[in-house]
């Protein structure tokens, strides 16, 4: 049972790690951090991407597998991250939250 999960897992991976250079156009992206980065208990990931579509991104783990990409800004030396729907994270010290606003 237990290799079953990790094969999952790395199979997860690697789907999500194809999904970023497809979106990004970037042929290597660099997965910088893959696990509940929300506090959720659904993993997520961070992935830097160079050449056209260069940038940060957080892949924010939906319960029905998927994922929501947000991009990485810096706004007065403060980063956080935005959904295309306009969503905005920020860190909260151990996780990445939604603003209160968006709540």
């Amino acid at each position: 049972m237990r290799i079953c999960k990790k094969v999952k897992e790395f199979g997860k991976k690697v789907i999500l790690l194809g999904l970023v250079a497809v979106l990004s156009g970037c042929p290597s992206p660099s997965l910088e951090k893959m696990k509940d980065l929300t506090g959720d208990k659904i993993p997520d990931a961070i992935f830097s991407t160079y050449g056209p579509g260069h940038g940060t991104y957080l892949y924010i783990g939906q319960e029905d597998g998927r994922f929501v990409r947000a991009k990485q800004y810096t706004h007065e030396g403060v980063k956080f991250f935005k959904t295309d729907d306009g969503v905005a994270y920020f860190f909260d010290g151990e996780f990445y939250k939604p603003s209160p606003q968006q709540e």
